[in-house]
């Protein structure tokens, strides 16, 4: 793609792709979009997305991933990451800016209660078939998240409203999703201040 100069998107989902080569966006510097889901990726080279300076969104979903920890660092105008259905178990160096963050069916230890502190302008995460418990989820303090509008934990684990007490705490929150989950009953305190739920 090293002559494609003007390039802003790019598809290469549902590939057989296994590995790429650290230099292959690097002429592609207007690249804002890409599109690498359903493949067989287990590895990014740290300088990949080095001077992809206006990548914007990059989807990664359905991969084989493991570790991702210095590639997104200087990515100052990525907001979306999609990075559900991977083998990740440890990510770092999110950027605040961030914007959308996916990570169903991760590995990742979410007893790094750090994960999400830097990520003040999120407003849409995705956590769901993680094993989260009603501690874990307590202690990540995800109340640090005020901006968040959508929330899905779908299948994490929680089995009583005393673990969803932080949710009243989201100014912006419009969507929550809880489904597959172990609720018995529904006392609906948690609902009390959630007046912007759609």
């Amino acid at each position: 793609f090293e002559d494609l100069l003007i390039l802003k998107k790019l598809d290469l989902s549902c590939n057989f792709i296994e590995s790429i080569n650290k230099a292959a966006f690097w002429n592609n510097k207007n690249l804002e979009t890409l599109n690498l889901e359903n493949n067989r990726i287990r590895n990014l080279d740290e300088f990949l997305f080095s001077k992809s300076i206006n990548l914007n969104s990059i989807i990664l979903t359905g991969n084989k991933l493991s570790l991702l920890s210095e590639q997104f660092e200087n990515l100052k105008k990525l907001n979306n990451i999609y990075l559900s259905n991977n083998n990740l178990s440890i990510l770092k160096f999110l950027m605040s800016n961030t914007l959308i963050l996916h990570l169903r069916y991760s590995k990742i230890d979410f007893s790094n209660f750090y994960l999400f502190n830097n990520l003040n302008n999120l407003i849409d995460l995705d956590l769901s078939y993680n094993k989260l418990k009603s501690n874990i989820l307590m202690k990540l303090n995800l109340t640090k998240l005020r901006n968040l509008k959508r929330l899905v934990l779908i299948n994490v684990g929680l089995n009583s409203n005393d673990s969803i007490k932080f949710l009243d705490k989201f100014d912006f929150l419009e969507e929550i999703d809880l489904s597959e989950n172990e609720f018995r009953k529904d006392d609906g305190k948690f609902m009390e201040n959630s007046l912007n739920l759609k």
